[in-house]
């Protein structure tokens, strides 16, 4: 991810990395617990927005960086899932 805004919070052996579009949002979160050094424990979430800097899809978390790619998995309902989220209602 070249040329874009980088975010990294270190806690402990927790880190996350956050990665910035030019409208500071984050389009790609990257969370790893470093205390083995493997990186089997790290996992990836990718967000879209739309023209008014709502979210419109958020993936999954994932162990591929290519999270929320537009693949067959990761359309599971993206919009009606974002639109539970921000009503505090959850799908069951």
């Amino acid at each position: 991810m070249s040329n874009q805004w980088k975010q990294t919070k270190t806690r402990g052996s927790y880190k996350e990395t956050r990665y910035l579009d030019a409208m500071l949002r984050p389009v790609l979160v990257k969370t790893e617990d470093t205390s083995d050094g493997s990186g089997d424990l790290t996992r990836y979430s990718r967000t879209t927005f739309d023209s008014k800097s709502q979210p419109v899809f958020q993936s999954f978390p994932s162990a591929s960086a290519t999270a929320g790619d537009g693949s067959e998995t990761d359309r599971r309902h993206p919009l009606i899932e974002i639109a539970e989220r921000r009503s505090g209602v959850w799908p069951h």
